[in-house]
């Protein structure tokens, strides 16, 4: 989305908003909530729908960039434990099953009850104090020089433990909404509007 579309949908949606008497009826805000969780899906659905301005990254970054791809020492490591090398942030599912979007006093809240959640949406450079152990997994590993992280105490030989290092994760934004997201919420605010002139 064009900077200048984006406003120009944000102006008329809040144009419209201005001619709402609070409160604003329950029933829109789920309408919203309901549109912008949507969009949410749609950007795990398609490995991220952003414009790519990484210093400003946002709600309405919404566009047409994928998210940054997986590291090739990260793409080696899942290739061997059969993971998809696409940067989806879905492979467990647990990031996007944290996210909760809700409507409540007047507002559309959005929530990621998640540890990592905001590192995946901005970026950011972690220091892990390393002592993760990896090794065979399994005695048949060893015949393939199948390596891997050891979860602790498990696994068939450990090798040796890592030591202390930096992981850098690029920003990954899925909390934005695209555009096709941003009419819908426009529509759902204009027949709000128009319903309530009929009403009076």
């Amino acid at each position: 989305m064009s900077n200048k579309s984006f406003k120009d949908i944000l102006k008329a949606i809040n144009q419209r908003l201005g001619r709402l008497k609070p409160p604003i009826d329950k029933e829109i805000l789920t309408d919203v909530a309901d549109i912008i969780e949507i969009s949410i899906a749609k950007n795990f659905d398609m490995g991220g729908r952003w414009d790519g301005n990484k210093s400003d990254i946002g709600l309405f970054s919404g566009g047409t960039q994928k998210w940054a791809p997986l590291a090739d020492n990260t793409k080696a490591r899942y290739k061997t434990l059969g993971y998809s090398q696409e940067a989806t942030l879905n492979r467990n599912k647990n990031l996007r099953s944290a996210i909760d979007v809700f409507g409540r006093s007047g507002k559309v809240f959005i929530s990621v009850k998640s540890p990592y959640g905001a590192i995946h949406q901005w970026g950011g450079t972690i220091d892990h104090p390393g002592g993760t152990e990896y090794g065979y997994k399994f005695k048949k590993d060893m015949k393939t020089h199948k390596i891997q992280f050891l979860k602790k105490g498990r696994g068939y030989k450990v090798l040796g433990k890592t030591g202390p290092h930096k992981i850098h994760i690029p920003a990954r934004p899925y909390l934005v909404i695209g555009e096709e997201e941003m009419l819908l919420v426009l529509d759902v605010v204009q027949r709000a509007v128009v319903d309530g002139v009929a009403k009076k």
